[in-house]
């Protein structure tokens, strides 16, 4: 999710339309960082991080940035059908945007139909292996979710 740490100008659009003060940041910022440089970057900070394995995780890292690249590029276009193009190679050279002209809405049955998948087998992975994606974050939140799934006490 790393690429879209852009996309928190819409909390300060939010909070100002609160507060009566208009911006537009989202809209002007959001994919900034979905660049082959912020993908560098995101890779060696995680292989620094991590505690082994640091080649594993920066490739895995790397992979990952640009395989949520290939979705925003797949299937994020806007309801009022603007693509949000993918500057990849900016800041170094801003001429090349990366988009398909078939590129299907964020809220297309396609995209409903992946998120479901990847609920339904994140639930069989709980279920099964008692693990969760929250593991990365907090071992104990891990094990109230495991445990909720399995219908154990918390």
């Amino acid at each position: 999710m790393s690429p879209d740490i852009d996309g928190l100008g819409l909390i300060i659009d939010f909070s100002g339309n609160i507060t009566g003060i208009t911006t537009d940041y989202w809209s002007q910022f959001h994919h900034e960082l979905h660049t082959l440089p912020f993908a560098l970057f995101i890779a060696v900070i995680s292989a620094y991080c991590a505690r082994g394995r640091k080649l594993l995780i920066g490739c895995s890292s790397f992979l990952m940035f640009h395989l949520h690249l290939l979705c925003d590029i797949v299937g994020s276009k806007g309801p009022d059908g603007y693509q949000w193009p993918i500057p990849y190679l900016s800041p170094l050279y801003t001429e090349i945007n990366l988009s398909v002209p078939w590129q299907w809405e964020l809220n297309a049955w396609q995209n409903i139909v992946i998120a479901i998948i990847f609920f339904v087998i994140t639930y069989k992975l709980i279920k099964i292996k008692g693990e969760s994606p929250l593991e990365l974050v907090s071992k104990r939140m891990n094990r109230a979710l495991v445990k909720i799934v399995k219908k154990e006490t918390v």
